[in-house]
């Protein structure tokens, strides 16, 4: 279905990749740094079981049946490792589980015959262990100035995904603090305007993360769906707003100012361990100059 997708709407996954290798933001990392992060990020002594798995889908009688699974593991990598812009790690996560699950059969049956088991259980304790003490990295198990303690000390610290600028937090945790407390303000603005043109007033966001928590936590707020040009919002439309009101979340006062009469702002939000970029001031803009929502839909579309 995805890739149908892809093919109907005319690969819009590389015209972003495309986009953001072109903006800075991708790391330009070599071959060998890409299997470097790759095993880092899925545990450096769980190589050999991924690694064997994926061997095994592709040529082992025993997993034959799977097969499509092995090609499926070393189309993606190969994908991922040829396309500019696309040098992410966490890109390529959800394509380890099939390898994983196949290394482990493979390591159970090796450790059937032989006298194997108590080397099969010491490397398996071996790999638990590891990704005990790699976990905090990758699952917000600790508090915030817990994990930051951690990673210092075990000098765990997480490679950086982007090249975007970032605070105490490393992108990967960053990203997923601030959002309630932006909603809440924005919430605060909108709830503040007379009912009539409230109702008219939509809330346009500049990045998928900042619409998609006005859509997730806006609801108990009695908030309307967020609008937007940054990637699927641009598909979605303008949900039958004008433009003649706006709440603005990530934008630029010069830039607004060209565009409306009237700019307002309503709120300041950015939360200490989150990323730079969501550190902005909320704006309410009116009487666009000379344009609408449905004329200008075509040049907002953002994909970066």
């Amino acid at each position: 279905p995805n890739l149908l997708w892809e093919i109907s709407h005319g690969f819009p996954q590389r015209e972003l990749l495309a986009n953001i290798r072109r903006d800075g933001r991708d790391l330009d990392v070599s071959f060998v740094q890409f299997w470097g992060l790759e095993a880092f990020f899925f545990n450096p002594l769980a190589v050999p079981l991924w690694l064997g798995g994926a061997t095994a889908l592709l040529f082992a009688r025993v997993l034959r049946p799977f097969r499509a699974l092995g090609w499926a593991f070393l189309i993606t990598i190969a994908f991922f490792l040829t396309t500019p812009g696309s040098h992410k790690t966490y890109y390529v996560a959800p394509a380890y589980p099939m390898v994983l699950a196949a290394g482990a059969v493979l390591l159970e049956r090796w450790a059937a015959t032989g006298g194997r088991r108590r080397l099969a259980v010491a490397y398996v304790c071996l790999v638990g262990v590891a990704g005990a003490l790699i976990a905090p990295t990758a699952v917000p198990l600790l508090a915030p100035e817990t994990y930051l303690r951690y990673a210092r000390a075990l000098h765990l610290e997480q490679p950086r995904l982007e090249n975007r600028a970032t605070h105490a937090m490393p992108q990967f945790f960053a990203d997923r603090f601030g959002w309630p407390e932006m909603v809440q303000a924005v919430a605060t603005a909108w709830q503040a305007l007379p009912a009539g043109e409230r109702e008219r007033t939509a809330i346009f966001a500049n990045d998928y993360g900042q619409g998609g928590a006005i859509d997730f936590y806006g609801p108990r707020y009695g908030l309307p769906k967020a609008i937007g040009g940054h990637l699927s919002y641009w598909y979605w439309g303008p949900r039958g707003y004008t433009g003649e009101s706006l709440i603005v979340l990530g934008d630029r006062r010069p830039r607004l100012d060209e565009l409306f009469e009237d700019v307002t702002p309503v709120a300041t939000v950015g939360h200490p361990y989150a990323m730079q970029q969501e550190h902005f001031t909320v704006f309410l803009c009116r009487r666009p100059r000379g344009w609408t929502l449905q004329s200008a839909w075509p040049m907002l579309k953002e994909w970066r």
